[in-house]
């Protein structure tokens, strides 16, 4: 990574090959293109990521425990204002993998 992770807890990888970090310490989740390229997917309003997962849509559900919620971040939609659990209902044929207990 271009910066170094601090406590990354979690690994996922989607269909396309990209690899999504979730950099506790650092409050973000990061994702590594097959390229290389590295790109900050959510840095607000998530405090500690523990578990992250892709959707098969291309969804990215991210789990904030410490904010008592899992966000949804849309695929080439705007991190900055991840849904709330409200706004989407979780798919039944996609399990929540990686999730931390």
């Amino acid at each position: 990574m271009s910066a170094r992770a601090s406590t990354p807890l979690r690994v996922a990888v989607d269909h396309d090959g990209n690899v999504y970090i979730a950099d506790t310490g650092h409050q973000r989740v990061v994702k590594v293109a097959p390229d290389g390229m590295q790109t900050t997917v959510i840095d607000q309003g998530i405090t500690s990521p523990t578990a992250i997962a892709p959707a098969p849509d291309g969804s990215l559900f991210v789990n904030d425990p410490y904010n008592n919620r899992v966000i949804k971040v849309p695929p080439h939609g705007d991190s900055s204002r991840p849904c709330r659990s409200t706004d989407w209902p979780i798919p039944r044929d996609w399990p929540f993998a990686g999730t931390a207990a």
